[in-house]
């Protein structure tokens, strides 16, 4: 099941970040993607706008990814090259088997749940 994603906000207060309630992440240009886990394998990935993203070549490896975790749901960037190359440069990517592509987990959103939880049989495939 799709989790919506949480968007970031600008900081407006540099000052936030002496308070250890918050948190700066570096800035990766690509893709946001959200990765279901299930058995330790992935059996989706979805765009911020829940495109099936595994259905593109450039990003099929995420297949073949074992996971150290059996149930997950990872909130990350997939990126192309450096990681700064900007969203066209995923988008080029994601369509080539042998393009170097990443992903980049910042966020879990679930980890682990009952067999009736929140992803069972997402992702599954005929």
């Amino acid at each position: 099941m799709f989790i919506p994603p949480m968007l970031c906000t600008r900081l407006t207060d540099p000052r936030r970040l002496d308070d250890r309630r918050y948190v700066a992440e570096p800035k990766f240009d690509g893709q946001r993607a959200q990765v279901h886990v299930a058995g330790g394998r992935t059996v989706a990935a979805y765009s911020r706008r829940r495109l099936d993203l595994l259905r593109d070549a450039g990003l099929a490896w995420l297949r073949d990814v074992r996971w150290p975790v059996a149930q997950a749901v990872l909130d990350g960037e997939v990126c192309a090259e450096t990681g700064s190359d900007g969203i066209q440069v995923v988008l080029e990517a994601r369509g080539r088997a042998d393009a170097p592509t990443s992903f980049l987990a910042f966020d879990v959103l679930a980890l682990g749940w009952p067999s009736r939880g929140p992803a069972a049989g997402s992702g599954s495939r005929t």
